[in-house]
């Protein structure tokens, strides 16, 4: 049971256009398509979802309407909770086997009644293959499914690039003439990785093989932002649809379904929701994972502090040792430095344009009636930098939880379906990990009565609202007071700890998740009630008032996350199928907020903040 790969390498005849959605060089009205980033950056491609729906469109053509479905997915039908019809064949870009010329041709429209060339008409079009060039196209396809069907699924594959004449735009006039197909089962060996008995968790670095678009929250109806960091729930859903299509069952098939298809995993559809899938974040591959910068850090020009010890507001020293005001985090106008400093890699990123082709007419869809259009834009994220260098999305996934029996198994069923991830994010990316097992939970060094104790969050986490918490005093909607929220916090952390530790103050920020998909999918049938966050980076200061017991809690919540208070289980409910802000999709993670970010020379924090009582004489001098 494993994951398909198949080389494609799809020959042309010149002249080629696969227009680019990029700007392109002044003078040109049509720029061939290039890839922007990386070792094969300014070569021509067709991009993989091209392929893929010429690909569906042949094979509908020539009558293969049954398998067409399993292999290329459905449209999301009304009414059925955006439930995702994801087909089983995932495409990769063809890319151009050279980077071809710089040539240029021109066309221009005909007056019809004149016979004479008609005015403002003239388009210049980048052609980087001449007229009767042969250049060759490769790339990789993958299906997921039953090794009996692999094998048809190639000559599908064939048969469907064979049926066509041309590729890309201008077709009616000789562009991108198909003169050879040639598709082979390549064999793909992922890496597994031996288990252990007393394994707690894996350490997984993840290894995309095209690029992600994790969407951000949408600001406009067809742009589609995407984030650096891929959230648990992505990665476990991921890995469900991974499992389930290796097991050659349809698409929305349960866990249990996968567990009696696969016996020999059969343990890790038993126990799946006590596991923990932490968010992925992006690293240099030399690199661990890296933390997210604190909301407790500030800047004075360009040094950075760290003011999670002080509850009034303090002046720091600036280059030129002057003592100034300092500037939070969603003041800075670059937060770069200080993300190097904690680890964090950055994506090249990419935009591409697509819309949907009206198999008929042959021209872009105008949607229904010939309104709205279904034309749409992705902000894709590479796995690499801009400059080139690799980039693995570093994560950890948790198994504390699951009975001790077990875990063995659970581990072996993560190792083997991991190195065959599919259909992450919204491009359906297939990925490659490197899987290490851990044996010992992360703990910090053990709390004593009466010291304090920093927290910060790694991931956003469901820990205050006043629409659903029942404190005295504070209202349930209109903005709150610095104050209120303090009261709001200090109920939510009672809670959670039973008690063992008192909020001091806190450095938070909150945000508002929800929206159509949201709704749709987890909010059916119910009154509308978006998800009040509290971000990522927010720290809690806090004093021990019962240290055995808060020792217990800490370890707790290092190796499952923080649990959800009550006012959340009530409101959401504590299942993937209402609420998906869980533990278990990797929010509410934290760590032991201890070192502050520091410059290249060592800071001394102490003596470079300035209490508040001797800020009058500062600002003096």
């Amino acid at each position: 049971m494993r994951r398909h790969l198949f080389t494609i390498d799809l020959t042309l005849r010149g002249p080629v256009l696969t227009k680019s959605s990029s700007p392109s060089n002044f003078g040109l009205d049509a720029a061939v398509a290039r890839i922007a980033h990386g070792p094969d950056a300014g070569k021509p491609y067709l991009p993989g979802t091209l392929i893929k729906g010429k690909v569906r469109e042949s094979l509908l053509e020539i009558g293969y309407a049954d398998e067409v479905s399993a292999f290329f997915g459905q449209d999301t039908e009304i009414g059925s909770g955006n439930e995702p019809q994801r087909g089983r064949i995932l495409f990769g870009d063809l890319i151009a086997t050279t980077s071809g010329g710089t040539g240029t041709c021109s066309r221009n429209a005909i007056e019809h009644v004149l016979g004479s060339s008609q005015a403002q008409m003239l388009r210049n079009i980048e052609t980087p293959f001449a007229a009767g060039a042969s250049v060759t196209f490769s790339g990789k396809a993958w299906y997921y499914g039953d090794a009996n069907a692999a094998e048809s699924v190639g000559e599908r594959l064939r048969q469907g690039l064979s049926w066509l004449t041309q590729i890309g735009a201008n077709r009616t006039t000789g562009f991108g003439r198909v003169t050879g197909v040639k598709v082979e089962a390549t064999d793909e060996h992922p890496v597994s990785c031996s288990t252990a008995v007393d394994v707690c968790a894996l350490s997984v670095a993840l290894r995309p093989k095209g690029p992600l678009c994790v969407s951000k929250h949408k600001i406009g109806d067809n742009l589609f932002e995407s984030d650096d960091i891929i959230p648990g729930n992505m990665i476990a859903g991921a890995m469900v649809e991974t499992w389930a299509a290796l097991c050659g069952l349809p698409v929305g098939s349960t866990l249990k379904e996968c567990g009696t298809k696969d016996p020999v995993h059969a343990e890790l559809a038993l126990h799946f929701d006590l596991i923990r899938f932490r968010h992925a974040f992006p690293a240099l591959e030399t690199g661990g994972r890296p933390t997210v910068v604190p909301l407790s850090t500030v800047k004075v020009g360009e040094i950075p502090y760290d003011v999670a010890v002080c509850r009034d507001p303090v002046l720091c020293q600036d280059q030129k040792r002057a003592f100034v005001a300092p500037a939070f985090v969603p003041d800075w106008k670059d937060t770069s430095d200080v993300h190097k400093k904690m680890g964090w890699a950055f994506p090249a990123r990419e935009l591409r344009v697509r819309t949907a082709i009206d198999p008929q007419k042959r021209m872009a869809h105008r949607g229904e009636n010939g309104m709205g259009g279904k034309l749409f834009a992705w902000e894709m994220a590479h796995p690499f930098t801009e400059d080139g260098t690799p980039i693995a999305w570093m994560t950890s996934i948790d198994i504390a939880d699951v009975p001790s029996k077990d875990r063995k198994a659970v581990a072996e069923a993560i190792a083997f379906l991991l190195p065959q991830l599919g259909f992450l994010s919204k491009t359906k990316a297939v990925c490659d990990a490197d899987v290490k097992l851990v044996t010992t939970p992360v703990s910090g060094p053990p709390l004593t009565q009466g010291q304090t104790l920093m927290l910060a969050l790694q991931t956003p986490a469901l820990l205050a609202d006043p629409r659903f918490q029942n404190v005295e005093g504070i209202p349930k909607f209109g903005a709150l007071s610095a104050t209120e929220m303090f009261v709001l916090y200090r109920d939510a952390w009672t809670e959670l700890s039973g008690g063992a530790i008192d909020l001091y103050h806190h450095f938070a920020r909150q945000f508002l998740s929800g929206g159509n998909h949201l709704a749709k999918r987890f909010q059916r049938n119910k009154a509308y009630n978006p998800w009040l966050l509290t971000a990522a980076g927010s720290v809690f200061v806090f004093t021990v008032t019962d240290a055995e017991k808060a020792n217990e809690r800490l370890k707790s919540w290092l190796a499952t996350g923080l649990k959800l208070p009550k006012w959340a289980i009530d409101s959401y409910g504590n299942t993937w199928r209402t609420n998906f802000y869980l533990p278990q999709n990797g929010f509410g993670e934290i760590a032991q907020h201890v070192s502050p970010p520091t410059t290249t020379q060592s800071v001394n924090l102490t003596a470079s903040i300035l209490p508040p009582h001797e800020r009058e004489s500062a600002a003096q001098v």
